[in-house]
């Protein structure tokens, strides 16, 4: 339920579930463009990001997409990891994406190896699983949920999270000596990569203030001419397409 702040009254209700999966993505996505080196090209592009992507759901889907369309400019080279029929369907969903080059391997040391930005959406991993000198100089690395990638924090160069204080609790943060807030890099406050050989780890699970700032720029989307009500109150005229609030027809629905 998103409602006014100062009065409580009530504006809409929003599905979570589709915020969280989207916004959590285009976290994703922008630890990518913020942390991620890429490299020069000559002709349709005007440079190439290569990117390894594991565990290919609705996050993954929802990073990927906000990639390509945020930097059209840009060719994404993306190595995913074989499971099942996923590699299949992300090429199909991603096929007329004309900055999108996809394919696929059965080894994650081949898939980390040689990468801008590794991605990985899984939820659960038994441990860590990649050595850190599997992965290149200047790789960064974005594990969204938190897992399988632990060991890389006291040895990358820099690591950077989405809040100091939240990550005090987690037994994974315990190896993190000098954690960054991405906030204040967004901000100046902190230069971020200032090298092109720096190995970056960037833990992304989000925040519910993005869940809430999505929520409120989706109503502002919605909103047809922004006029008040007698009492005050904006007036959302919802002009959005009708969605099917039923049960979700495929694995991967963003």
């Amino acid at each position: 339920m998103v409602t006014e702040l100062a009065t409580g009254t009530l504006q809409a209700l929003i599905d979570g579930t589709w915020i969280t999966a989207w916004r959590t993505g285009a976290v994703a996505a922008h630890s990518a463009l913020l942390f991620g080196n890429a490299h020069p090209l000559h002709g349709e592009f005007t440079d190439a990001q290569r990117v390894g992507m594991v565990s290919l759901g609705n996050t993954a889907a929802a990073c990927l997409h906000v990639l390509a369309e945020a930097r059209p400019e840009r060719l994404f080279e993306v190595t995913v990891l074989e499971y099942k029929d996923q590699y299949e369907r992300f090429a199909e969903r991603f096929g007329e994406f004309p900055n999108v080059r996809m394919r696929s391997v059965a080894d994650m040391r081949e898939l980390v190896g040689e990468k801008d930005v590794v991605v990985s959406a899984a939820s659960h991993f038994d441990g860590d699983q990649c050595e850190p000198g599997w992965f290149a100089p200047g790789t960064t690395v974005i594990p969204i949920f938190k897992v399988g990638f632990n060991n890389l924090n006291p040895v990358f160069d820099l690591v950077f999270v989405d809040d100091v204080e939240g990550i005090k609790g987690w037994a994974g943060g315990q190896n993190i000596a000098d954690p960054v807030e991405v906030a204040s890099v967004v901000r100046g406050e902190h230069s971020g990569r200032t090298a092109a050989e720096q190995r970056i780890v960037r833990h992304n699970l989000g925040i519910a203030l993005h869940d809430i700032y999505w929520a409120s720029r989706l109503l502002d989307l919605t909103c047809c001419d922004g006029s008040d009500s007698a009492d005050g109150n904006n007036l959302y005229t919802m002009s959005s397409t009708e969605v099917d609030l039923g049960a979700p027809a495929s694995r991967v629905w963003v």
